[in-house]
């Protein structure tokens, strides 16, 4: 069975047949046509057009609440999420230079995905539990 790059060069006769096909009939068979695809991708338009609750955008907003919460202050940072849900975090505590030490005698801050009641900082489904030798 050959591969589907082997059939690309047939895309533009595909096309200009569909054209002339389409060019031979009335402009009240593209309207019908346009409305029906429309309407059959709603669905899906929307559905890609909501935000994703744990998209960088919302993980840049936990992480700069996070750094006015502990400026100046010793800690470490950990993670409990599900696999790679913690993408995009190292990357933003290294962007805001957040300067966790490291070190396991420090207090812990936690990064929990998802949230709990524990939870002092939240953003959507993600939070932030803060020990109390920081606050």
């Amino acid at each position: 069975r050959p591969s589907e790059y082997y059939f690309m060069f047939l895309y533009p006769f595909i096309y200009i047949t569909l054209i002339e096909i389409l060019s031979l009939y009335k402009k009240k068979l593209l309207i019908f046509i346009f409305i029906t695809l429309f309407l059959v991708n709603l669905r899906p338009l929307f559905f890609n057009l909501q935000d994703d609750k744990y998209s960088l955008k919302f993980k840049d907003e936990l992480i700069r609440k996070l750094a006015n919460r502990t400026k100046g202050k010793k800690f470490n940072i950990s993670f409990t999420t599900s696999v790679g849900s913690d993408a995009g975090f190292r990357y933003l505590i290294n962007y805001y230079k957040i300067p966790y030490t490291g070190d396991w005698n420090d207090p812990l801050v936690q990064i929990k995905i998802p949230a709990d009641n524990k939870c002092k900082i939240k953003v959507n489904d993600m939070g932030v539990i803060i020990p109390s030798e920081l606050l």
